[in-house]
C-alpha cells in the first residue's frame, strides 16, 4: 500500500474516531464519585435502602439490570431499565448460586460466554457483560449490560464498581442501625406512655385518642378510692380490655379512673357495656361503700368523642 493510500485510511479512520474532551471525562467522574457519596445518606429502612442503591447503580453504571442480594436468605432488590429476564421466579436461585462462588473482590466478566452466569442471567437469556460487587455482608450487588454485542466495562467503572460494594455495605449496615434504634426509641417512648402498675396506656396516650378518633362512644370507670391497691387497678383495667376489641383503647386516666374507648361505636353499645363493666365489678366498693361508678356517652349524640368524654366521666361521679 502506497503512501497516498496509507495517508488517506488514516485520515478517514480519525474521521470516524468520537473523541471526548479531558475536562467532560473528569466532569463525569467527578459527578460519578459525587452520586456514590451521597448514596450514604439514610433513605429508610433496609428494604428501601436496598431498592434505592439498585436504581442508582444502575444509573451511575449505565447498567440494563442490577441486582442486590443484600445477605444470603434476603429479600432480592431488583432494577432493570434496559433488560428484564424472561423468568424472574428464577432470580433468587441463581443469587444463590451466584452467592455459592461470590468472589473475594469485584469481578468484571466483559462477555459472559466467556464465563457464564446462572439462568435467567445467562447468555442465552440476554446478558452480555457482568460485574459482581461483593458486600461485607456476604451478599452481592450484580451489574449487567444486555446490548447486541459486548459492551464492556471501562477502568472507571471497575472503580466505581468497587467504590458501590463498599458503599452499599456501609449503606445497609446504616439502615440496620437505623431500624433498631428506631425500634428503642418506639419502645421508650410507649413505655413513657403506659402505666406501670396496670400496663396500660396513660392520660397522655388517652387524650391522644380521643382527640384522634371522629365518632365513636366512651365509658368511664372511677373507684373513687384516692389510695386503691395496685391489685384492685389491675382488675379493674383486666375487665375492661375483656369488653374491647382489638380497635378499641382502655387506658388509666387517673389515680383511680379508667377510660374505655370504643371506636365507631354507638351510645346503645356503650350502655351495654357499660352494664357489663357494672356488673363484673359489683363486689368492689369505694371507701364510702357505695358502687364503682361508671358513666358513658358517645356520638353523634354529643359533637365530638372528647365531648363524649366529659359527660361520660360527669356521669361516673355521680353514678
Amino acid at each position: 500500500m502506497d503512501e497516498d493510500t496509507l495517508t488517506a485510511a488514516a485520515t478517514e479512520a480519525a474521521a470516524a474516531l468520537v473523541g471526548t474532551e479531558p475536562t467532560r471525562d473528569l466532569s463525569h467522574e467527578l459527578d460519578v464519585y459525587t452520586r456514590l457519596r451521597e448514596l450514604l445518606q439514610p433513605v429508610g429502612d433496609r428494604s428501601r435502602t436496598a431498592h434505592h442503591l439498585v436504581r442508582q447503580a444502575a444509573d451511575v453504571l449505565d447498567a440494563d439490570f442490577v441486582l442486590l442480594l443484600p445477605e444470603p436468605g434476603a429479600d432480592l432488590a431488583v432494577a432493570r431499565p434496559g433488560w428484564a429476564p424472561h423468568d424472574p421466579g428464577g432470580l433468587r436461585e441463581a443469587a444463590d448460586l451466584v452467592v455459592s462462588a461470590l468472589p473475594q473482590e469485584v469481578l468484571v466478566i466483559q462477555d459472559v460466554r466467556d464465563a457464564p452466569l446462572p439462568s435467567p442471567l445467562s447468555p442465552e437469556d440476554g446478558l452480555r457483560s457482568a460485574m459482581i460487587m461483593p458486600l461485607t455482608s456476604e451478599g452481592f450487588l450484580l451489574a449487567a449490560h444486555a446490548s447486541a454485542r459486548p459492551r464492556g466495562f471501562t477502568s472507571l467503572d471497575l472503580d466505581v464498581g468497587t467504590l458501590l460494594g463498599e458503599t452499599a455495605s456501609v449503606a445497609l449496615a446504616a439502615a440496620d442501625t437505623a431500624s433498631t434504634l428506631d425500634r428503642h426509641v418506639e419502645r421508650v417512648r410507649w413505655l413513657l406512655r403506659r402505666d406501670p402498675v396496670t400496663g396500660l396506656p396513660d392520660h397522655r396516650a388517652w387524650a391522644d385518642a380521643l382527640d384522634a378518633t371522629d365518632s365513636g362512644a366512651v365509658v368511664a370507670v372511677g373507684l373513687g378510692n384516692v389510695e386503691a391497691p395496685d391489685r384492685l387497678l389491675q382488675i379493674v383495667g383486666a375487665v375492661l380490655q375483656r369488653q374491647a376489641t382489638d380497635t378499641d383503647l382502655v387506658a388509666r386516666v387517673g389515680v383511680a379512673e379508667f377510660g374505655l374507648l370504643l371506636r365507631g361505636a354507638s351510645l346503645s353499645t356503650a350502655e351495654q357495656i357499660a352494664g357489663s363493666v357494672r356488673e363484673r365489678l359489683g363486689p368492689i366498693r369505694r371507701a364510702d361503700g357505695s358502687p364503682v361508678g361508671v358513666g358513658f356517652a358517645a356520638t353523634p349524640e354529643l359533637e365530638s368523642v372528647r365531648d363524649a368524654w366529659r359527660v361520660a366521666a360527669g356521669r361516673m361521679l355521680q353514678s
